[in-house]
């Protein structure tokens, strides 16, 4: 399993090579060069200087790919065994299943067992009992997906990992030189998405159906 259509967003050169684009523009708007006035680069009052150098530019190459980061390739399993006989006096079913997927999303997992039987028996020419019984054991894993509500829901401090992996810098690594979660400066309240790997939520559910019968046979 994999994203069908992942997000496309700018790397880190490409990131780069706009901000010096943007700052080039601004420059030139102030000092009222080409169309914002007509005047001849050289009669700025200063000479334009670009946010990164071409040399910083070849240093940070693509830098951190966030969607890769938070995602990965899913893989989902599937297996089932069941048993079933049957005698003159008594019959009976049995089967397990095992359901295990891991989502394109990382911590973010499901997994599955069933199991069901189904016995009968005759104690007497006129006289038959039994029992159909199945159970279930769950768990899944709660990803931080967001908020869910209000006017901002899912951005910002309240963004999940997609959201928060759609915004982050590309510049930036996902730990600094010392082990901590790297924080966007001009977005200190937006998560670091792969800090939001930390939060765990998981959830657990056991059932158990049973239902017995006897039967009189006239």
């Amino acid at each position: 399993q994999s994203m069908k259509n992942d997000w496309k967003v700018m790397n880190a050169t490409e990131l780069m090579h706009t901000r010096n684009r943007f700052a080039k523009e601004n420059w030139m708007d102030k000092n009222g060069i080409g169309v914002y006035g007509g005047n001849d680069p050289s009669d700025a009052s200063s000479p334009f200087r670009p946010t990164y150098t071409e040399e910083e530019i070849l240093a940070m190459g693509k830098g951190t790919n966030w969607m890769k980061e938070v995602s990965r390739t899913g893989i989902t399993q599937e297996h089932n065994v069941s048993v079933s006989g049957a005698s003159e006096r008594s019959n009976h079913l049995i089967s397990i299943n095992y359901f295990d997927q891991e989502g394109i999303l990382r911590n973010n997992n499901f997994n599955r067992i069933t199991a069901r039987a189904n016995l009968s028996q005759n104690i007497a020419s006129w006289l038959r009992v039994g029992i159909n019984a199945t159970g279930s054991r769950i768990k899944y894993d709660n990803p931080t997906l967001g908020g869910s509500s209000g006017e901002y829901k899912g951005t910002n401090e309240n963004s999940g990992m997609m959201e928060a992996a759609r915004i982050f810098s590309p510049l930036l690594p996902v730990k600094d030189s010392d082990g901590n979660y790297t924080t966007m400066e001009e977005s200190k309240f937006l998560p670091n998405p792969m800090s939001l790997m930390e939060i765990y939520s998981k959830t657990k559910q056991n059932r158990i159906f049973a239902q017995s019968y006897v039967e009189f046979m006239p």
